[in-house]
């Protein structure tokens, strides 16, 4: 767990389960996991009744691949994942299915 300060960025690789939790003024329930770890925050700040607009800009890619060997395996990958996260009813963070019929139209 770690807290992004203003101006700082953050990459998160290709496939890597993330969350994201936003500091807001209010403190959290005693049995929340990062109860402490925010009141220290807020303490830290000084006026914790105001509240910092708090953007999350994210650029999501698909890997494409080069050869018509890995193509092919990206592509299944989605779709696998895809599959599987219907077949539990999940839903994908993505629409993979809609970007690879989009990445279709344009090649």
């Amino acid at each position: 767990v770690f807290v992004l300060k203003p101006g700082q960025l953050v990459h998160i690789n290709k496939g890597r389960l993330h969350a994201f939790r936003k500091l807001a003024p209010s403190p959290l329930p005693p049995t929340d996991c990062h109860a402490v770890q925010r009141q220290i925050l807020l303490d830290s700040k000084g006026d914790s009744k105001s509240e910092d607009i708090c953007f999350s800009i994210a650029w999501d890619w698909m890997f494409k691949g080069v050869t018509s060997e890995g193509i092919n395996r990206e592509v299944s990958g989605i779709v696998e994942c895809s599959a599987l996260n219907q077949c539990h009813q999940l839903q994908s963070l993505a629409v993979p299915v809609t970007s690879l019929l989009f990445l279709a139209k344009e090649n």
